[in-house]
């Protein structure tokens, strides 16, 4: 059974407008090698706890998170997000399970 430290939490900005995420840190690791390599305090974003993510879009990383999350995606009523947006992103964080 996996242990999460819950009390580790880090800031993901996303965009250019740098929308504002929180969550929990062994979580993300846990999914995304870019995420865990990240954090790591040989790396600024983990010394601070900030990842910066200009070049996503914020309604793709929503997407990411509900995954990630385990919240539901699409509820059928919202316009569902274009699944290659996704897998880029997938592709980008380097998690294997949301590609």
């Amino acid at each position: 059974m996996t242990s999460y430290n819950y009390d580790d939490m880090i800031t993901i900005l996303v965009g250019p407008e740098e929308a504002k995420f929180t969550a929990h840190k062994d979580v993300l690791c846990a999914r995304s090698e870019f995420f865990r390599i990240a954090c790591t305090k040989s790396w600024r974003e983990g010394q601070e706890k900030v990842v910066p993510l200009p070049e996503v879009e914020e309604e793709t990383f929503q997407t990411y998170m509900d995954l990630v999350f385990n919240l539901p995606i699409f509820d059928g009523e919202t316009e569902s997000l274009p699944l290659v947006k996704f897998y880029v992103l997938g592709d980008f964080l380097d998690d294997v399970k949301a590609r």
